[in-house]
Protein backbone atom coordinates (compact mmCIF):
# COMPACT_ATOMS: atom_id res chain seq x y z
CA UNK A 1 0.00 0.00 0.00
CA UNK A 2 1.21 3.66 -0.23
CA UNK A 3 -0.31 5.81 2.27
CA UNK A 4 -0.12 9.97 2.53
CA UNK A 5 2.34 11.72 5.02
CA UNK A 6 0.32 10.82 7.98
CA UNK A 7 1.45 7.13 7.54
CA UNK A 8 -2.10 5.87 7.94
CA UNK A 9 -4.51 7.38 5.79
CA UNK A 10 -4.07 4.98 2.05
CA UNK A 11 -3.83 7.03 -0.82
CA UNK A 12 -3.61 3.69 -3.43
CA UNK A 13 -3.58 -0.15 -2.62
CA UNK A 14 -2.63 -3.12 -4.86
CA UNK A 15 -5.08 -3.85 -7.57
CA UNK A 16 -5.89 -6.96 -9.17
CA UNK A 17 -3.45 -9.76 -8.83
CA UNK A 18 -1.82 -11.38 -11.95
CA UNK A 19 -0.27 -14.33 -12.97
CA UNK A 20 3.71 -12.94 -12.02
CA UNK A 21 7.16 -13.74 -13.24
CA UNK A 22 9.80 -12.90 -11.06
CA UNK A 23 12.30 -10.15 -13.23
CA UNK A 24 15.39 -12.60 -13.36
CA UNK A 25 12.84 -14.51 -15.46
CA UNK A 26 12.62 -12.10 -17.69
CA UNK A 27 15.71 -12.29 -19.90
CA UNK A 28 17.65 -8.73 -20.25
CA UNK A 29 17.28 -8.32 -23.51
CA UNK A 30 13.32 -8.50 -23.27
CA UNK A 31 13.94 -5.70 -20.60
CA UNK A 32 15.92 -3.80 -22.25
CA UNK A 33 13.66 -3.78 -25.24
CA UNK A 34 11.22 -2.46 -22.87
CA UNK A 35 12.92 0.28 -21.37
CA UNK A 36 13.93 1.14 -25.10
CA UNK A 37 10.45 1.74 -26.22
CA UNK A 38 8.68 3.02 -23.22
CA UNK A 39 11.74 4.92 -20.82
CA UNK A 40 15.31 5.09 -21.71
CA UNK A 41 16.06 6.96 -18.45
CA UNK A 42 14.11 4.47 -16.28
CA UNK A 43 17.27 3.89 -14.63
CA UNK A 44 18.10 7.42 -13.55
CA UNK A 45 14.92 8.86 -13.57
CA UNK A 46 12.80 10.58 -10.71
CA UNK A 47 9.78 8.49 -11.80
CA UNK A 48 7.79 11.23 -13.28
CA UNK A 49 7.96 13.14 -16.41
CA UNK A 50 6.80 16.25 -15.82
CA UNK A 51 7.22 16.98 -19.44
CA UNK A 52 5.32 14.33 -20.44
CA UNK A 53 2.72 14.97 -17.92
CA UNK A 54 2.51 18.93 -19.03
CA UNK A 55 1.49 17.90 -22.18
CA UNK A 56 -1.31 15.02 -20.84
CA UNK A 57 -2.90 17.32 -18.81
CA UNK A 58 -2.64 20.08 -21.28
CA UNK A 59 -4.93 16.72 -23.83
CA UNK A 60 -7.03 16.74 -21.08
CA UNK A 61 -7.80 20.28 -20.61
CA UNK A 62 -8.27 21.09 -24.38
CA UNK A 63 -8.96 17.23 -25.75
CA UNK A 64 -6.41 17.67 -28.68
CA UNK A 65 -4.32 14.46 -28.34
CA UNK A 66 -0.84 15.06 -27.46
CA UNK A 67 1.74 11.73 -26.72
CA UNK A 68 1.57 11.89 -23.00
CA UNK A 69 4.99 10.57 -22.30
CA UNK A 70 4.52 8.70 -19.00
CA UNK A 71 7.21 6.77 -17.25
CA UNK A 72 7.66 3.32 -16.88
CA UNK A 73 6.84 3.94 -13.31
CA UNK A 74 3.81 6.29 -13.64
CA UNK A 75 2.40 3.32 -15.95
CA UNK A 76 3.36 0.92 -13.41
CA UNK A 77 1.05 3.20 -10.69
CA UNK A 78 -2.14 3.10 -13.47
CA UNK A 79 -2.29 -0.30 -13.48
CA UNK A 80 -0.86 -1.79 -9.95
CA UNK A 81 -2.63 0.19 -7.71
CA UNK A 82 -6.40 0.13 -7.11
CA UNK A 83 -7.83 4.07 -6.45
CA UNK A 84 -6.81 5.28 -9.49
CA UNK A 85 -9.11 5.09 -12.59
CA UNK A 86 -8.15 5.02 -16.32
CA UNK A 87 -10.18 8.72 -17.05
CA UNK A 88 -8.64 11.37 -18.20
CA UNK A 89 -8.50 13.94 -15.78
CA UNK A 90 -6.54 16.90 -14.01
CA UNK A 91 -7.17 14.95 -10.48
CA UNK A 92 -6.03 11.85 -11.59
CA UNK A 93 -3.15 12.75 -13.19
CA UNK A 94 -1.70 14.80 -10.31
CA UNK A 95 -2.60 11.64 -7.84
CA UNK A 96 -0.71 9.51 -9.94
CA UNK A 97 2.33 11.65 -9.77
CA UNK A 98 2.11 12.05 -6.22
CA UNK A 99 1.99 7.90 -6.09
CA UNK A 100 5.11 7.49 -8.89
CA UNK A 101 7.11 9.62 -6.70
CA UNK A 102 6.37 8.30 -2.85
CA UNK A 103 7.20 4.77 -5.15
CA UNK A 104 10.30 6.23 -6.73
CA UNK A 105 11.29 6.72 -2.70
CA UNK A 106 10.65 3.53 -1.49
CA UNK A 107 10.87 1.26 -4.17
CA UNK A 108 13.84 -0.14 -6.28
CA UNK A 109 14.10 0.18 -9.29
CA UNK A 110 14.06 -3.61 -10.26
CA UNK A 111 10.77 -3.74 -8.12
CA UNK A 112 9.21 -1.31 -10.66
CA UNK A 113 10.37 -3.14 -13.74
CA UNK A 114 8.90 -6.43 -12.27
CA UNK A 115 5.30 -4.83 -11.14
CA UNK A 116 5.54 -2.99 -14.52
CA UNK A 117 5.96 -6.01 -16.46
CA UNK A 118 3.36 -8.07 -14.74
CA UNK A 119 0.58 -5.61 -15.50
CA UNK A 120 1.31 -3.78 -18.67
CA UNK A 121 -1.77 -5.48 -21.24
CA UNK A 122 -0.16 -6.31 -24.43
CA UNK A 123 -3.32 -6.61 -26.69
CA UNK A 124 -4.90 -10.54 -27.41
CA UNK A 125 -6.15 -10.30 -23.82
CA UNK A 126 -2.72 -10.98 -22.04
CA UNK A 127 -1.99 -8.39 -19.08
CA UNK A 128 1.60 -8.99 -17.93
CA UNK A 129 4.89 -10.18 -20.35
CA UNK A 130 4.41 -14.11 -19.61
CA UNK A 131 0.81 -14.01 -20.61
CA UNK A 132 1.83 -11.76 -23.81
CA UNK A 133 4.70 -14.17 -24.86
CA UNK A 134 2.27 -16.90 -24.84
CA UNK A 135 -0.52 -15.25 -26.42
CA UNK A 136 1.59 -13.90 -29.56
CA UNK A 137 4.26 -17.06 -29.50
CA UNK A 138 2.95 -19.54 -27.58
CA UNK A 139 6.10 -19.83 -25.26
CA UNK A 140 7.77 -18.42 -21.69
CA UNK A 141 8.76 -15.20 -21.07
CA UNK A 142 12.17 -16.78 -21.05
CA UNK A 143 12.63 -18.59 -24.09
CA UNK A 144 11.85 -15.08 -25.99
CA UNK A 145 14.71 -14.07 -28.96
CA UNK A 146 15.74 -10.76 -28.80
CA UNK A 147 13.49 -10.61 -32.17
CA UNK A 148 10.45 -11.59 -30.29
CA UNK A 149 10.84 -9.32 -27.57
CA UNK A 150 11.18 -6.16 -29.24
CA UNK A 151 8.06 -6.84 -30.63
CA UNK A 152 6.69 -7.00 -27.89
CA UNK A 153 7.81 -4.64 -26.47
CA UNK A 154 6.68 -2.21 -30.06
CA UNK A 155 3.28 -3.47 -28.72
CA UNK A 156 2.72 -1.22 -25.93
CA UNK A 157 2.11 1.96 -27.12
CA UNK A 158 -0.86 0.36 -29.35
CA UNK A 159 -1.99 -2.76 -28.13
CA UNK A 160 -5.33 -3.24 -30.09
CA UNK A 161 -3.55 -1.48 -33.32
CA UNK A 162 -0.33 -3.73 -33.51
CA UNK A 163 -1.88 -7.30 -31.89
CA UNK A 164 -2.79 -8.72 -35.60
CA UNK A 165 -1.67 -5.52 -37.57
CA UNK A 166 -1.82 -5.67 -41.57
CA UNK A 167 -1.47 -3.26 -44.27
CA UNK A 168 -0.65 0.30 -42.70
CA UNK A 169 -0.82 -1.30 -39.42
CA UNK A 170 2.10 -3.88 -40.12
CA UNK A 171 3.95 -0.86 -41.71
CA UNK A 172 3.68 0.91 -38.60
CA UNK A 173 4.30 -1.74 -36.09
CA UNK A 174 7.73 -2.90 -38.13
CA UNK A 175 8.84 0.73 -37.60
CA UNK A 176 7.99 0.81 -34.31
CA UNK A 177 9.95 -2.55 -33.95
CA UNK A 178 13.09 -1.12 -36.18
CA UNK A 179 12.92 1.81 -34.11
CA UNK A 180 13.26 -0.42 -30.80
CA UNK A 181 16.11 -3.08 -32.10
CA UNK A 182 18.27 0.41 -33.58
CA UNK A 183 18.07 1.83 -29.57
CA UNK A 184 18.84 -1.54 -28.31
CA UNK A 185 21.93 -1.08 -30.70
CA UNK A 186 22.90 2.72 -29.86
CA UNK A 187 22.96 1.73 -26.32
CA UNK A 188 24.90 -1.76 -27.26
CA UNK A 189 22.14 -3.70 -25.16
CA UNK A 190 22.59 -5.71 -28.65
CA UNK A 191 24.54 -6.02 -31.37
CA UNK A 192 23.67 -6.38 -35.21
CA UNK A 193 24.71 -10.61 -36.02
CA UNK A 194 23.55 -12.93 -38.69
CA UNK A 195 23.02 -10.14 -41.19
CA UNK A 196 20.58 -8.06 -39.15
CA UNK A 197 17.19 -8.79 -37.46
CA UNK A 198 13.75 -9.98 -38.81
CA UNK A 199 10.71 -9.22 -37.45
CA UNK A 200 8.32 -11.44 -36.21
CA UNK A 201 5.04 -11.38 -39.22
CA UNK A 202 1.58 -10.44 -38.66
CA UNK A 203 -1.34 -12.36 -38.43
CA UNK A 204 -1.57 -15.94 -36.34
CA UNK A 205 0.02 -19.04 -37.48
CA UNK A 206 -1.08 -21.70 -35.14
CA UNK A 207 -1.79 -18.92 -32.63
CA UNK A 208 1.04 -17.17 -32.45
CA UNK A 209 3.48 -14.88 -34.34
CA UNK A 210 6.30 -16.29 -36.41
CA UNK A 211 9.97 -14.92 -36.44
CA UNK A 212 10.97 -13.70 -40.15
CA UNK A 213 14.68 -14.09 -40.66
CA UNK A 214 17.80 -14.10 -38.66
CA UNK A 215 17.52 -12.00 -35.53
CA UNK A 216 19.96 -9.54 -33.61
CA UNK A 217 22.28 -10.96 -31.31
CA UNK A 218 22.50 -10.29 -27.42
CA UNK A 219 25.44 -8.86 -26.07
CA UNK A 220 29.06 -9.08 -28.27
CA UNK A 221 27.63 -12.72 -30.18
CA UNK A 222 29.59 -13.09 -33.25
CA UNK A 223 27.55 -13.62 -36.30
Amino acid sequence: MIYYRDGKSVLAKQGVNRRNVKLEQVPEHVRDAVIAAENRSFYTDSGVSFKGTARAVWSTVTGKQLQGGSTITQQMVRNYYSGLSQERSITRKFKEILISIKVDQSKSKDWVLEQYLNTIYFGRGANGVQAAAQAYFGKDVAKLSVSEGAYLAAVIQQPSRFADPQGADLDAARTRWKAIVDAMTQTKAITRAGGGPGLPQAGRAQGRLQPEGPGPGHGRQGP
